[in-house]
């Protein structure tokens, strides 16, 4: 089943996460407008999550969870063992590229928590005001904790 979803700025369009923690790859779905009026999500084809699921898959990793995309559309943050990582949106060739793994977070975190490996379970918590990213995480004798920023500053 699905994991995990994000809705699109555009709320016509929604990211899946699934099937399954371990394996699970990201997937788009479109929302279509049934002829009585009521509102049917179909999965598409899309190769918008393409060059991600292939860095998963190349990298023997665990699932793809938590998809977040930003505000602009023009960011997807994602988690993978753990670790957050961010694609940016490719126009010209319609999909999301350039993943880059957002280490500054993870120092961070390991500043403000020691030597604890945060394991993270975010980036889905939440943007304020179109600005702000919410994230939560686990440290492995901290409990959970959030941690936010600024999403500017993963430009």
């Amino acid at each position: 089943g699905i994991i995990s979803i994000a809705v699109f700025p555009d709320k016509q369009t929604m990211v899946l996460s699934g099937p399954g923690v371990f394996n699970a790859r990201l997937t788009l779905a479109k929302k279509d407008t049934r002829p009585d009026g009521s509102d049917e999500w179909n999965i598409t084809n899309s190769q918008v999550f393409t060059k991600v699921n292939d860095f998963a898959d190349t990298n023997k990793t665990h699932g793809i969870i938590d998809p977040y995309i930003s505000p602009d559309g023009r960011h997807l943050f994602f988690v993978i063992s753990g670790n957050i990582f961010a694609a940016h949106w490719n126009k010209e060739e319609g999909l999301f590229d350039n993943i880059v793994k957002l280490d500054g977070l993870d120092t961070e975190l390991k500043k403000r928590y020691g030597q604890s490996n945060p394991w993270t379970e975010g980036p889905t918590s939440t943007v304020i005001d179109g600005e702000h990213l919410l994230i939560f995480h686990q440290a492995s004798f901290w409990g959970g904790r959030i941690w936010g920023c600024k999403i500017e500053d993963f430009n």
